[in-house]
């Protein structure tokens, strides 16, 4: 794996675990990445949070199937936990969401090649057009403010150009990672 596609990795799974867990995920994630397997008490005495909250994050984190652990019994007989990324896990998360983004943009444009969203410049939104007001006249007026709503044609096309660009983008992603 090449430096740019692990800068791109550790940027989504840092994002990533921000967005399940905040600041501590950030955390937990972040001292991962700089040390390696860790245990919870390593990551506990590293990060400043409890242990408890620490395997609370971690099961959600390994839930999600980035991170792994393997297991090592110690001297008296306890057994450690060593928590680590999942390099593998990892890249089928970071697919996943991005198919699932890419399937909400692409119902967003079907959305809007159908003529089934108006845009006012007032409110800066989307409106369907059964929530929109029709006027005798035939303009379809905005629900909130009441200024005239534009067809959305042009954005369209402009967001199809896009998502053509993006699409390209992942083909050539997906090849390096």
């Amino acid at each position: 794996m090449n430096e740019k596609t692990r800068k791109l990795l550790a940027k989504f799974l840092l994002d990533l675990a921000h967005q399940m867990a905040g600041n501590s995920g950030l955390a937990i994630i972040s001292a991962l990445l700089s040390n390696g397997p860790m245990r919870d008490e390593d990551l506990a005495r590293v990060t400043g949070m409890n242990v408890l909250t620490i395997r609370g994050i971690v099961s959600q984190f390994i839930s999600a199937g980035f991170v792994t652990y393997f297991e090592q019994r110690a001297r008296s007989n306890w057994v450690d936990y060593y928590f680590f990324i999942d390099q593998i896990g990892l890249r089928a998360a970071m697919k996943e969401r991005f198919l699932k983004v890419l399937s909400l943009v692409q119902g967003f444009l079907q959305s809007i090649n159908a003529n089934e969203l108006q845009w006012c410049d007032q409110c800066r939104l989307f409106y369907k057009l059964e929530e929109s007001v029709l006027t005798e006249g035939g303009d379809v007026l905005c629900p909130v403010c009441g200024s005239q709503l534009k067809d959305t044609k042009d954005f369209a096309d402009q967001l199809n150009n896009h998502l053509s660009d993006i699409i390209k983008k992942l083909r050539e992603l997906w090849r390096y990672i």
